[in-house]
């Protein structure tokens, strides 16, 4: 399931991926403090079945900040109790805040969902927000990189694992790409450290992934890769082969 959520805005921070979440899970709190405790406390450390994407409207930014008139934020979930709580909570109050600054919330829509079949054999993915791969050592992983399929495999068999209670029906195969580096910054607040700067070197573009239909379209709802729940790995269907 999919939904959008547009903003009114001023500015924003470049590191506004917490920001984000911060929202996500501030409108879940609002709906069920029970479905949050379990959801982001009880099971913090577990793989999340959501991610999401940004657009900004009109934007220009500099090294610090974005300049938007308008932020959509595209929130996707395989869990259909995740994403009404989210639309529940979104409806008691309008202004959220996230450090110094403040999003207006002008708009809820829930959109379409692309549903695969079991005649589908490989799909090609566009990437609405930046695909995240890292090895065990965190360091990334780019498609260049003799070792990126395994990885990519690995990964996802965690979050089918983590969301379906199950591994891979079978391997996920890269039968083409066109992904490109893209260098995204983040800001954490750390016990030992106020705030600390990382940057996480992602790919942008879109990549076709061959598998079985269950797994693509687990992977289509919950997001592919590394840090989906920071904004990561949300895809597009663009194209749908089916053999």
């Amino acid at each position: 399931m999919k939904l959008r959520l547009t903003f009114k805005i001023d500015k924003l921070p470049v590191s506004y991926r917490l920001g984000i979440l911060s929202i996500i899970k501030e409108c879940i709190r609002r709906s069920s403090e029970d479905f949050y405790t379990n959801f982001f406390e009880v099971n913090k450390a577990q793989i999340k079945p959501f991610t999401f994407s940004t657009y900004f409207k009109k934007m220009r930014m500099d090294d610090e900040y974005i300049y938007a008139e308008q932020l959509d934020v595209t929130i996707s979930s395989s869990s259909y109790e995740f994403i009404m709580h989210l639309f529940n909570g979104s409806q008691d109050e309008k202004t959220f805040t996230y450090r110094d600054f403040q999003l207006r919330l002008i708009g809820i829509r829930m959109l379409q969902d692309k549903k695969l079949t079991p005649r589908t054999s490989a799909v090609v993915f566009r990437l609405l927000s930046p695909l995240l791969l890292e090895n065990k050592q965190n360091k990334p992983v780019l498609i260049s990189s003799p070792d990126f399929e395994n990885e990519l495999n690995y990964i996802c068999e965690l979050t089918i694992k983590r969301i379906q209670g199950r591994s891979l029906r079978k391997p996920i195969r890269i039968q083409s790409s066109r992904l490109t580096k893209q260098v995204v910054k983040e800001a954490f607040h750390l016990e030992d450290s106020p705030i600390k700067t990382l940057y996480f070197t992602a790919q942008k573009g879109w990549i076709q992934l061959e598998g079985h239909y269950e797994d693509l379209q687990c992977l289509y709802d919950c997001g592919i890769g590394h840090r989906t729940q920071l904004g990561f790995g949300l895809v597009e269907v663009e194209e749908v082969i089916t053999g």
